[in-house]
C-alpha cells in the first residue's frame, strides 16, 4: 500500500500539472477564436465567457488520456534516472506489479473520463444548444444606443436610438442592407428602413433570428439614383443571424444512450466510438508508459518523450481520421475504430514484451 500511494502521488502530481497547463492553452486558443468572433460583431463578452465554460467537460475529458500517458512516462522516467525503480525491483516489487499498479490509477482516471465523455460533455452541449436556440446569445446583446452597428458580417447595418436593458426591445431604429434579389452585374441595390419600434424573433424550425420592424418605411434603391420605390409597413422582418448546422449540434448533445440505440446510423456510430475510445485510448496509453518510461540513468527522465509523443499523434491522428471515415461511409462502422485500438494494444505489448521479457509478460496474465 506503501509503494501504490507513492507511485500514484508522484503520477498524480504530474498528471494534475499537466492537465491544468494543456486546459489553459487550449482553452487559451478558444479564447483568442471568440474573441476574434466578438470583434466581428457575431458574439456578445457575456457569451465568450459563457462558451469557455461549457467547452471544459469535453476538452478536460480529452486532455486526461495524454496528462496520464505523460504522468506515467516522466514521473516513472525520473524514477528510473534517479535509481529508485531499481531499489524497488531489488526490493521485490516485480514489473508485472508495477504494471497492475499503473492500471489501478488508470482505472481511476478512465471513470472521471467515461463520466466527462458519456455523461457530462453531451448534457452540457445540450445546454448549450438549448441557450442557442432560446436566443441567449442574441445579436441585440451587440448593438449599443446611438451608433452604427454591423452585423451579419456586414450585411446588415443596425441603428438604435434607444435599447431595453434586456436588449430585446429597440426603439427609433434604421436599418440597411443589400437587396439580396438584385442580379449579378447590375449596380448594388440597397433597402433603407427605418420604424418606431423592433424586437428580435426567432424561427424554431430553422434557427434563424430575425428582428421585427414596427410602423415603418421601406426605401429600396441604388444609391445615387433616383429611382427607388417607398414601402410603408406595419410589420417588416429583417434577419440578423442565420441557424448554425443542426447537424452538428446534434451530435455533440445526443444522449450516449440514444446514440447506442441509434448505432448502425454512420453519424451516430463515428460519436458513439469517438466517445467509447477516449477511456480505451487511455488504458492503451498508460500500457505503452509503463515500457517506454524505462530510461538508463545517464539518459535523463526525458529521453523517451520524442518517440511516446510520436505514438500518441499517430493514435489521435488516425482516430480523428477514423471518425470522418465513419461518418462518410468510408469504413464500415462494424469495424470502426477498433482496429486502431487493437493494434495500439499489440504496439503495447510488444513494447513490454521487449522491456521486460516474455516470461514476465506470462506472469502479468497469470497473477
Amino acid at each position: 500500500m506503501i509503494i501504490f500511494r507513492y507511485l500514484t502521488k508522484e503520477i498524480a502530481s504530474i498528471l494534475l500539472a499537466t492537465s491544468v497547463i494543456l486546459l489553459l492553452i487550449f482553452l487559451s486558443t478558444q479564447f483568442i477564436h471568440y474573441m476574434r468572433s466578438a470583434a466581428s460583431g457575431d458574439l456578445s463578452a457575456h457569451a465568450v465567457l459563457l462558451l469557455l465554460s461549457l467547452e471544459i467537460p469535453t476538452l478536460l475529458g480529452t486532455l486526461l488520456p495524454l496528462s496520464l500517458f505523460l504522468g506515467i512516462l516522466l514521473g516513472y522516467g525520473r524514477m528510473y534516472a534517479d535509481n529508485e525503480m531499481t531499489v524497488l525491483f531489488a526490493c521485490g516489487v516485480s514489473q508485472p506489479r508495477l504494471i497492475k499498479i499503473t492500471m489501478g490509477l488508470t482505472l481511476l482516471v478512465v471513470i472521471v473520463v467515461s463520466g466527462l465523455i458519456l455523461w457530462v460533455a453531451p448534457h452540457v452541449n445540450k445546454y448549450a444548444e438549448r441557450l442557442l436556440n432560446e436566443g441567449a446569445l442574441s445579436p441585440l446583446e451587440l448593438v449599443l444606443p446611438g451608433r452604427f452597428q454591423s452585423l451579419q458580417n456586414d450585411r446588415l447595418i443596425l441603428y438604435a436610438e434607444e435599447i431595453s436593458r434586456d436588449h430585446k426591445h429597440i426603439h427609433n431604429i434604421f436599418v440597411a442592407q443589400p437587396n439580396v434579389a438584385q442580379e449579378p452585374g447590375n449596380a448594388k441595390s440597397w433597402n433603407i428602413l427605418t420604424a418606431s419600434s423592433g424586437q428580435q424573433k426567432l424561427d424554431k424550425e430553422t434557427g434563424d433570428r430575425f428582428i421585427v420592424l414596427n410602423n415603418g418605411t421601406r426605401y429600396s434603391g441604388i444609391v445615387g439614383e433616383k429611382d427607388y420605390q417607398i414601402i410603408n409597413f406595419g410589420q417588416y422582418w429583417a434577419r440578423i443571424a442565420q441557424g448554425q448546422d443542426e447537424q452538428e449540434h446534434r451530435e455533440n448533445a445526443i444522449p450516449t444512450y440514444t446514440l447506442w440505440h441509434d448505432h448502425t446510423d454512420n453519424h451516430a456510430a463515428a460519436e458513439l466510438q469517438w466517445r467509447l475510445s477516449i477511456p480505451i485510448m487511455a488504458i492503451i496509453l498508460a500500457l505503452i508508459a509503463v515500457p517506454l518510461s524505462r530510461v538508463r540513468s545517464r539518459q535523463g527522465r526525458y529521453a523517451q518523450l520524442v518517440p511516446a509523443m510520436l505514438l500518441y499523434m499517430i493514435y489521435g491522428n488516425f482516430m480523428f481520421l477514423n471518425r470522418s471515415w465513419i461518418r462518410n461511409g468510408i469504413i464500415s462502422h462494424t469495424l470502426g475504430m477498433w482496429w486502431i485500438h487493437g493494434l495500439m494494444l499489440m504496439i503495447a505489448m510488444m513494447l513490454i514484451i521487449y522491456q521486460f521479457g516474455w516470461w514476465r509478460m506470462v506472469k502479468l496474465f497469470r497473477t
